[in-house]
């Protein structure tokens, strides 16, 4: 059992899947409801879109929510303590552990919470709506006055549902001050850093930094690709910001992206592919009223390229950087092609893309793969290349080598329209 789980409460979770005299068990009986829990990448980006971070969570969120009484007859469980004592039968009045549609239950009852009274709490309202996930809300504000604020609108707003919260963190411990000491998170040691837990990502609060940290134990002398596979796998990424992870005993990378309303920010993203893998990065660009620019990194993906084979200009175009094809007309271009380059036209306009060469493209790094070694404290790859920091006057203006001819275009022949008949003389009677 993890540390931090050692004096956590122990829950027995019925289980619902067992058939009894009918075929189907209760858990598939029952309607699970539309998915309301939002991506969690989104939800660290924007946890830490404000100079003053603040966590908690809903204490118990489930046992506060009751079940109508004509629907608590498919909640009834039999227990006894132990073997001698006669079974009993019990009904559960709240939502279940266990149950498919447990999450949406408890999300929907969040959300009329603030249907019905967030017009009173109007900052912990904008909170339950966009920085909540299940029964963790991760959020912040632009002072330590304004995380105060927030903090005793959350605790009113959801009191008025009967909800406690608890946990709480922020990255400035004012925050906290009038809260009291059992109220708050305890931060446990990781490696040499005070930590708790952010949508299963390490954050310390007092640095203000996410981080990981691996703790490589081979029981044999000889290291096995089961052995990196399974380590690798066990590093949570969370979709966030780590394309090309470290797995050299850690990493730590701090994360508030705050900016205020007098700054300019753009969105700066790079792509790149080879014939082992293809990458995307994307880096926040801040250029604060006295000009002085900090550059972020937002998210990274890659993905190992197809078994079949493919042309690599066909792999680029998952990074998005094949600039023939994206002005070229999608109706002249194969079908594969076609669909891919309207997609990235409705998002963007083909004069945004421009052509970088390989030592200033940071997506260049993952695509063709790093050692551990080489990754940790990679500026090009976690700071973005040397001209972002510059005018953009000054960035590469080249547009790409005109291709000829331009690859998966559509033959001749395809592209010939046959006459429609005549219609009118066909159905003229």
């Amino acid at each position: 059992m993890s540390p931090e789980l050692l004096n956590s409460k122990l829950f027995t979770i019925p289980s619902y899947y067992n058939k009894t005299e009918t075929p189907y068990p209760l858990a598939e009986t029952l309607m699970v409801g539309p998915k309301l829990q939002l991506d969690i990448g989104d939800l660290l980006v924007n946890f830490r879109l404000n100079q003053v971070a603040l966590t908690c969570d809903i204490k118990a969120m489930y046992r506060c929510i009751l079940v109508h009484p004509e629907d608590r007859i498919h909640q009834h469980i039999l227990w006894r303590p132990d073997p001698t004592q006669e079974v009993k039968e019990f009904e559960l009045k709240t939502v279940t552990f266990g149950l498919p549609p447990s999450p949406y239950q408890a999300q929907r009852v969040i959300k009329q919470l603030v249907t019905d009274e967030g017009a009173h709490f109007p900052h912990a309202a904008v909170t339950l709506e966009e920085s909540i996930y299940v029964d963790d809300i991760v959020s912040g504000a632009v002072s330590i006055s304004a995380a105060k604020t927030l903090c005793n609108e959350l605790s009113s707003l959801l009191g008025a549902g009967g909800f406690v919260l608890r946990k709480w963190a922020s990255s400035h411990p004012e925050v906290l001050s009038d809260l009291p000491v059992e109220d708050c998170e305890k931060p446990h040691m990781l490696g040499s850093n005070e930590s708790i837990k952010v949508l299963g990502i390490q954050w310390c609060p007092k640095s203000d930094s996410f981080f990981y940290a691996v703790s490589v134990e081979l029981d044999s002398p000889t290291t096995t690709k089961r052995q990196v596979l399974s380590l690798i796998a066990s590093i949570y990424d969370a979709k966030f910001s780590r394309g090309a992870q470290a797995c050299s005993g850690g990493h730590q990378y701090g994360c508030c992206l705050g900016s205020n309303n007098q700054s300019e920010i753009d969105l700066i993203g790079f792509g790149d592919a080879s014939g082992a893998a293809y990458a995307a990065v994307v880096y926040l660009r801040v250029v604060k009223p006295d000009q002085q620019v900090t550059v972020h990194m937002l998210r990274a993906r890659t993905k190992v390229a197809p078994l079949k084979v493919q042309t690599i200009p066909k792999l680029e175009l998952y990074s998005a950087t094949v600039l023939a094809w994206l002005k070229t007309e999608p109706y002249l271009l194969k079908t594969f092609v076609a669909n891919r380059v309207m997609k990235i036209l409705e998002a963007s306009n083909p004069t945004q893309w421009r052509h970088v060469s390989s030592g200033d493209n940071s997506a260049d790094l993952a695509s063709r793969g790093l050692l551990p070694s080489e990754l940790v404290g990679n500026k090009l790859w976690f700071d973005g290349p040397a001209f972002l920091y510059t005018d953009p006057a000054t960035w590469p203006q080249s547009v790409g080598e005109c291709v000829e001819p331009v690859p998966e275009m559509k033959s001749p022949e395809s592209l010939n329209v046959k006459p429609l008949p005549n219609l009118m003389k066909t159905f003229n009677y």
